[in-house]
């Protein structure tokens, strides 16, 4: 084991080895802030610029990573069972099964005890939009790679987003809104040209959900299966009637006390479809959840 002589120049980094720490005498390079370190030949020292490690400095890159270990932590005291998603590109070449260059996107965690749902845990500047309400951006490009993957893997994606402060977080339970939902509203949303990211929905905070509940009971928000009306009837009577009056104020007492929408379907005899619909019209969430 030899030594390593290290000098920094207005070029980078000049490494020499040694074997022997007298061969010290015949280097007319060391001055008092040369760098000397013990080790094996192939230890080498390198800039981080030059390494797959470059982006731990870019603050909202070291943001993200530390959004994500805290949304772990949080799933955990949740009872949420998360698995860890590789993003390297061996993983996705199971998803390449045809020919055709099609862009994907996966989230960053499964969530295996609540139907597989894909999250992908993003960390987020807040700004304010002109009406005064606070938004983060959201690229239309992922929007489309996200919903690619859905296509594949069936499973809903949702994304969690915490407010980014330069290199660091703020602690507190994540915003929530599906992929779909981005979707669904895509043509209602403003758009801004982000540089180094390209075009980016301004998703208003007051369309997510800042609460778990948005996985515990994710049927409560989102629609994503719509039956025929005659094989909706075999299983809800009630499917296709008119809404009466006392089947909206037992809606309003159920969603309230947050009955799951699975039990709401059985208790009014309505499919999951009609029960979201109604909640919307009724604008319950914006009574109950905002």
């Amino acid at each position: 084991m030899g030594y390593h002589i290290i000098n920094i120049t207005g070029n980078g980094i000049k490494s020499e080895y040694i074997k022997d720490i007298k061969e010290l005498m015949y280097l007319d390079t060391i001055t008092e802030d040369t760098i000397i370190y013990q080790g094996e030949p192939h230890w080498t020292p390198l800039q981080v610029k030059d390494t797959e490690f470059k982006s731990y400095c870019i603050d909202w890159y070291r943001a993200g990573l530390k959004a994500q270990e805290y949304f772990k932590i949080q799933a955990k005291e949740e009872g949420l069972i998360l698995e860890e998603l590789n993003q390297d590109k061996e993983s996705f070449q199971q998803y390449l099964v045809s020919d055709k260059y099609i862009e994907i996107k996966r989230g960053d965690f499964l969530v295996r005890n609540y139907e597989n749902l894909e999250v992908d845990v993003k960390c987020r500047s807040f700004r304010y939009l002109s009406d005064g309400e606070l938004s983060f951006h959201f690229s239309c490009k992922d929007v489309e790679k996200h919903l690619n993957m859905q296509e594949y893997t069936q499973t809903p994606i949702i994304i969690a987003v915490y407010q980014r402060n330069g290199d660091n977080f703020k602690k507190g339970i994540p915003f929530f809104i599906s992929i779909d939902r981005i979707k669904e509203l895509s043509s209602s949303l403003e758009k801004v040209l982000v540089k180094n990211i390209g075009e980016c929905y301004e998703i208003p905070l007051k369309l997510t959900v800042q609460s778990f509940d948005y996985i515990i009971d994710f049927d409560r928000y989102n629609i994503r299966k719509i039956y025929p009306i005659d094989k909706m009837k075999d299983t809800y009577p009630n499917a296709g009637k008119k809404w009466t009056t006392e089947e909206d104020d037992k809606l309003e007492v159920l969603y309230c006390e947050k009955t799951k929408i699975v039990e709401i379907c059985n208790i009014l005899e309505r499919s999951k479809t009609a029960i979201l619909l109604r909640i919307e019209k009724l604008e319950l969430r914006e009574k109950y959840d905002i």
